[in-house]
């Protein structure tokens, strides 16, 4: 009985203490770079920031744009691009693709429809294509899948742009299938 009499005392004191040290204004409070809540608020407002910064810089450029040649351009050989639009072009008479440079405001896009003529189901297609600003320099690509693409079926794509420089033009440049 002691014994339960001496554990009692001392938790009694532990009690105590604790209750004079917040009378006294003593509690040990966690910085405020230790705290969950701070580190929630800082990554919002960076994404916040990050994603104000990143849309707007670049956009789509219209279809009756002309590219004026540079002088480093001029003496480049010259390739040829397609347009900000491609009407039923055929690739390898396997698929008819019609397509058009687009944008949102926050990102650019090729989009259009890709008709299997084959009499083939793919499990898997993927599209993509090279883009180029206005002087006909390589500035980035676009791509995009899907699944289960029948034979005589079209896929509605809508291949995001890897750039927000602005774009003058793009051109297809693979498809693959299986």
């Amino acid at each position: 009985m002691a014994l339960i009499g001496k554990k009692s005392h001392e938790a009694e004191d532990l009690v105590a203490k604790n209750q004079t040290s917040e009378a006294n204004g003593a509690t040990a409070k966690k910085p405020l770079f230790k705290r969950v809540w701070f580190w929630v608020v800082v990554v919002i407002v960076l994404a916040a920031i990050g994603s104000t910064s990143a849309g707007g810089s670049g956009t789509a450029a219209s279809s009756s744009a002309s590219s004026a040649p540079s002088a480093a351009s001029a003496s480049a050989p010259q390739r040829e691009i397609d347009p900000h639009t491609t009407e039923g072009t055929k690739y390898e008479d396997k698929y008819t693709v019609t397509s058009e440079l687009t944008s949102d405001g926050w990102a650019s896009y090729v989009e259009g429809i890709l008709v299997n003529n084959t009499n083939k189901d793919y499990s898997y297609i993927q599209i993509g294509f090279t883009l180029y600003d206005e002087d006909g320099n390589n500035i980035g690509t676009a791509w995009d899948n899907a699944n289960n693409v029948g034979a005589d079926e079209s896929w509605k794509f809508k291949a995001p742009c890897s750039t927000t420089d602005t774009i003058g033009s793009y051109k297809f440049a693979d498809i693959s299938a299986y």
